[in-house]
């Protein structure tokens, strides 16, 4: 398998070149490189664009095996000739803003299904917020629209099957469902009698 397809097909970075592999400190890094026939304006979408440098950054992407994977891209910084502006171009395989790919959103999102937030941000060797900061993203795209009742209903049912958060987080993504949520995210004392 090539290094461009294992771009593609494990880290979702499609249309892009690999330029070299370095393991620095128990990390894989791939330095990727953006074709200049691909630079496109991120306001309007227009290929008349300069190029006029850019940044580097590094993104997170989805460990191979035990290491931490991560791509070195220098986003390239563009002068659009239709609009005007000068912007760096989108990241297809990243959020804007956000220093991991979509790869790895969809991974993290997958192990906390199956584990505990510490567990999965211990994994994947990144800060606990992180995992929390995904999963509340992808929680918010999710969210029920109107009805309350059905708002509540389907963020209890994520707390059941341990997605939980803090109930403030709960309260700040579906507010009008919060006062249905209460029996849900009060504290549970299991083993223990009141008399």
């Amino acid at each position: 398998m090539s290094t461009t397809s294992l771009l593609y097909h494990a880290f979702g970075a499609r249309g892009y070149r690999c330029l070299r592999t370095d393991f620095h400190e128990a990390e894989v890094i791939f330095t990727i490189d953006q074709p200049r026939e691909r630079y496109r304006c991120s306001q309007c979408g227009s290929a008349h664009v300069l190029a006029h440098g850019g940044e580097t950054r590094l993104f997170r992407t989805v460990p191979i095996g035990t290491k931490p994977t991560r791509l070195l891209f220098k986003v390239p910084c563009v002068e659009c000739r239709d609009c005007h502006t000068v912007r760096q171009v989108r990241v297809d395989f990243a959020e804007p803003r956000r220093s991991y790919t979509h790869a790895f959103e969809r991974y993290a999102l997958e192990l906390s299904r199956s584990t505990t937030i510490q567990d999965a941000a211990r994994h994947l060797d990144v800060n606990w917020d992180t995992v929390k900061d995904i999963q509340a993203r992808y929680l918010q795209r999710r969210k029920p629209r109107g009805n309350s009742r059905l708002a509540a209903f389907a963020v209890g049912s994520r707390i059941q099957r341990g997605l939980a958060f803090k109930s403030a987080d709960w309260c700040r993504l579906c507010p009008r469902a919060s006062d249905s949520l209460a029996p849900l995210l009060a504290p549970r004392h299991r083993g223990r009698h009141r008399g």
